[in-house]
């Protein structure tokens, strides 16, 4: 019953602060400046949505105390296939800041990848566990499209995507350090904390660690993460396709975020079916 309600906080926050933080982005941003032209009304709006639709899940669905289900890889095909996807996004993008970092200052600037450009070394090892983490979750979703358990003999090999998730944190908070604090920098943060946690969650769920335990947690940081991750990820696409500069930079960063959150959805609504039915 927590859980039912913890799905129902996320879909009011998300249906609400979306469209909000569309909105907000396209009409409400002076151009000059950066700053919201409606004083932060809208800003503070989406934070205290975003707020309570990630905090009441996370705490829900840890006191929540249904019965498990097999944790291994069953066949779900919608997950497989988005899961696929994030996995080819994923290699995009690494291989986009592979060749920012080894074409150059200038030319990392010229491209607008200004962050970069002082700290190749951090960006390297970023894509590099990029294109593991992209390995592993190919694997994955040809398990879950064939119903079969290929990571189940490797657990090692599901921690690669917490890792690059974790080295993406670092990169995050090195780079906001650098540029003035601004409420996207924070949602984009968070959606990184959240999407890690899940993962982690996630890789012990999937190799069969203390199912019932962890099969809470997938919940409890899964929703947070599809939630801040499509209010963070959607409005940096949406801008851009519009014709407008801001957030061109980020268009890899926002779909391997997008192709995250929507693959994660559909995991959590795929083993939450299995959880009502074997109740």
């Amino acid at each position: 019953m927590k859980r039912k309600y913890a799905w129902l906080v996320s879909l009011i926050a998300l249906v609400i602060a979306l469209p909000v933080r569309i909105y907000q982005q396209l009409m409400l941003v002076d151009e000059t400046t950066g700053f919201f032209t409606d004083h932060n009304v809208t800003a503070v709006v989406i934070s205290v949505l975003l707020a309570i639709g990630a905090v009441y899940p996370a705490i829900a669905c840890r006191l929540d105390r249904e019965a498990a289900v097999d944790t291994g890889f069953y066949r779900d095909i919608p997950t497989g296939i988005l899961t696929l996807i994030t996995a080819v996004m994923l290699v995009v993008d690494s291989l986009r800041k592979l060749m920012e970092v080894t074409s150059g200052e200038e030319e990392a600037l010229a491209a607008g990848m200004a962050a970069v450009a002082p700290h190749p070394l951090l960006y390297s090892l970023l894509a590099i566990l990029g294109f593991a983490a992209a390995v592993i979750l190919f694997i994955a979703g040809i398990s879950w499209i064939w119903g079969v358990q290929l990571l189940r003999s490797a657990p090692v090999a599901t921690l690669l995507p917490p890792l690059w998730c974790c080295m993406g944190l670092i990169v995050l908070f090195v780079k906001f350090t650098e540029v003035i604090n601004t409420t996207e920098n924070v949602y984009q943060m968070f959606s990184v904390i959240f999407l890690l946690l899940f993962l982690s969650a996630q890789s012990k769920l999937l190799v069969g660690i203390d199912g019932e335990r962890n099969t809470r947690l997938v919940f409890a940081w899964g929703l947070p993460a599809v939630l801040v991750g499509l209010v963070t990820s959607v409005p940096n696409l949406v801008v851009p396709m519009l014709g407008l500069e801001r957030y061109s930079d980020l268009w890899s960063d926002s779909l391997v975020l997008l192709g995250f959150s929507l693959s994660v959805l559909s995991y959590l609504a795929c083993l939450r079916k299995r959880l009502a039915d074997a109740l």
